[in-house]
């Protein structure tokens, strides 16, 4: 039994993806939830994290204190060990502002990371010389599964919507610009999550205040809204300002939505694998004219192929994590 200390893990979530990939993994893999405690003194095989950046966050100065010394613990516990620790490339870089202090400690961290999972073929093509490996994400079928909508529920003609936790990492200021410029009565535009903060939010709002074809739901919305959000749109905008992954872009191709999103090789590498016709590809910025000719493109292509997600079953991913986790022990156990 290989027995693996996973941060994090969705809870209690059944929707949370990572609890997809829990159930999905080999019967000789066990996963444990991380725990400071069990990091720090507890036995186990492998260290997997997903977001390290996130092991910072702290509720009060003074947990944030204790949280940065435990970090730095860890990375001396593991290197003295030799335990080997999987980083999961979810972001390239943090998407919230850090410390110098938290850089250097993710810095740090990095450097004993011993295999890092890329979600996309071009991305291990980039980062050569490391132990990496290329494992998808999965779809987001169980979402599916576990929120079964109306099945009438159908595309309005030139919908867009832009859903997700609001961030200005997301260009959706540019979004919102580009929107207002485009000259179509018949279109219309739905942003919808919780917003990074109470600031951005009243920012976001002033921007669609007199555009009445701007619909803006800021709150976090259930997944049951979402899918709804998404399947009554015929397009889903991301226009975030680096591109190399996106959730809400799988969960839009497994509600089988098309795309577009700025042009980038991680997205090269998704259009090669869904079809080209669902991730539609922009050189930024967004302008109305790109608005309108992804909008064009979808209206010449009625009965599409759905998108091909058959490589991101949990299953297959499971697989090639469990496969990841036993190489790892192997070559641990004959040094």
């Amino acid at each position: 039994m290989i027995e693996v200390l996973m941060f994090p893990t969705g809870g209690n979530n059944s929707n949370a993806p990572l609890h997809a990939l829990l159930g999905a993994l080999e019967p000789d893999i066990r996963v444990t939830p991380f725990g400071w405690k069990r990091a720090l003194f507890g036995k186990y095989d492998v260290l997997h994290v997903h977001w390290p950046e996130r092991l910072l966050r702290a509720s009060s100065p003074a947990r944030s204190a204790l949280v940065k010394v435990a970090f730095l613990a860890l990375i001396a516990r593991t290197r003295l060990t030799k335990a080997p620790v999987v980083w999961t490339v979810h972001n390239l870089r943090p998407h919230d502002g850090s410390s110098r202090l938290e850089q250097a400690l993710l810095s740090a961290w990095t450097d004993s990371v011993l295999a890092r999972v890329y979600l996309y073929p071009s991305a291990v093509e980039s980062h050569r010389g490391q132990r990496s490996a290329f494992i998808p994400f999965g779809d987001f079928q169980q979402v599916l599964d576990s929120n079964p909508t109306a099945p009438s529920s159908r595309a309005v003609h030139k919908r867009m919507v832009l859903f997700g936790v609001l961030k200005r990492y997301k260009g959706i200021e540019e979004l919102i610009e580009a929107f207002r410029r485009f000259d179509d009565a018949e279109a219309s535009l739905r942003i919808a999550g919780r917003p990074h903060d109470a600031k951005y939010a009243q920012e976001l709002a002033g921007l669609v205040a007199d555009d009445s074809r701007i619909t803006f739901t800021p709150r976090l919305l259930s997944y049951e809204e979402l899918i709804e959000q998404v399947r009554t749109s015929e397009l889903v905008v991301l226009p975030y300002k680096e591109m190399y992954n996106s959730g809400a872009a799988l969960l839009a191709l497994t509600l089988k939505r098309p795309i577009l999103v700025p042009d980038s090789l991680t997205m090269n590498d998704l259009g090669a694998e869904v079809g080209e016709r669902w991730v539609q590809r922009y050189t930024a910025p967004l302008t109305p004219h790109k608005l309108r000719s992804a909008l064009t493109q979808l209206s010449r292509d009625q009965a599409p192929e759905p998108p091909d997600l058959s490589g991101r079953g949990w299953a297959t991913v499971g697989a090639a994590y469990s496969v990841l986790y036993r190489e790892l022990v192997s070559d641990e156990r004959e040094e």
